[in-house]
């Protein structure tokens, strides 16, 4: 039922911890409190804010490096690693 929400997607492994622990996503950024609904300007803020430092790291690596680690990261989506190992 609607009530169990969280506990599906826990379930389901669809969170965004478990997205940030799969290597799915880069960062997860923090809502603020009540919502990014409740706080539209903040949120707006952390997100340009995010971008900002994720594009300045990008834009300081050589594009043959770029294309290197994105070939190896779209790779691994998806390939099972013994428990314990990442």
């Amino acid at each position: 039922d609607s009530t169990r929400g969280a506990d599906a997607a826990k379930a389901m492994r669809v969170t965004a911890q478990d997205a940030l622990a799969l290597g799915l996503i880069d960062e997860v950024i923090p809502e603020p409190i009540g919502g990014a609904h409740r706080g539209p300007e903040a949120t707006a803020a952390a997100v340009r804010d995010a971008v900002h430092r994720h594009l300045e790291e990008l834009t300081a690596q050589p594009i043959p490096d770029l294309l290197k680690r994105r070939q190896d990261r779209l790779r691994s989506l998806g390939r099972i690693q013994p428990a314990g190992l990442k």
